[in-house]
């Protein structure tokens, strides 16, 4: 086995001293890592300023409505992401790449349809189960969390088969930046932290 090893290795070391299978999985890792500890760093900022922001019972209500938009989120996830992830990559042209893509959208407006009318009929289970009288005043932000973050699921599983690791860490770190700056700019702009939290969140 180690023989064996040590020969794939060796035989994927070109002799001009270029990158090197080994090599280029090596910097993928540690592009991987590098990007992960930038999103880290940016997720942290954005979470401490969304605190002292918010406080505790508006971030206690941030949580809940987090919560169910995540609930919601998976129940008509139906798997696309993952979907989109092993065919994108696969697909040599791009007009079938296009229909594919149509027919995803499709599927998940479906879903949405089918995910937000079980939330509005079930509504009164959820005010009595949290006990908050007040979600019915958020239906409108909690089902435009909904739409909104859905089809950028979608965009980011796109974005991500279509990546490089490198590129991915740098995307999601100016994600973190950018959900920072929306907050910042929308708090600005309504006076409402609590809105503008969902509003940048979305």
């Amino acid at each position: 086995w180690k023989s064996m090893m040590r020969f794939h290795v060796s035989s994927s070391i070109k002799p001009d001293g270029s990158s090197s299978l080994v090599q280029r999985f090596t910097l993928g890792v540690l592009w991987s890592q590098f990007g992960k500890g930038l999103e880290l760093i940016a997720g942290l900022a954005y979470s401490i300023y969304v605190v002292r922001l918010l406080g505790p019972a508006s971030y206690g209500i941030l949580g809940l409505v987090t919560s169910i938009v995540s609930i919601l989120l998976l129940l008509s996830s139906w798997g696309l992401p993952q979907v989109i992830g092993k065919r994108i990559p696969a697909i040599n042209s791009s007009m079938r790449s296009i229909r594919f893509l149509i027919r995803v959208l499709g599927i998940r407006g479906v879903a949405l349809a089918i995910v937000s009318s079980g939330f509005l009929f079930s509504l009164p289970v959820f005010v009595v189960a949290f006990r908050f009288a007040d979600l019915r005043s958020l239906v409108v932000i909690v089902i435009l969390l909904l739409v909104l973050q859905s089809f950028i699921e979608l965009l980011v599983a796109v974005c991500s088969s279509l990546m490089r690791l490198k590129e991915v860490g740098i995307n999601r770190f100016l994600t973190q930046l950018a959900n920072l700056a929306g907050t910042f700019a929308l708090y600005k702009i309504l006076g409402d932290p609590l809105r503008a939290v969902l509003l940048s969140l979305a």
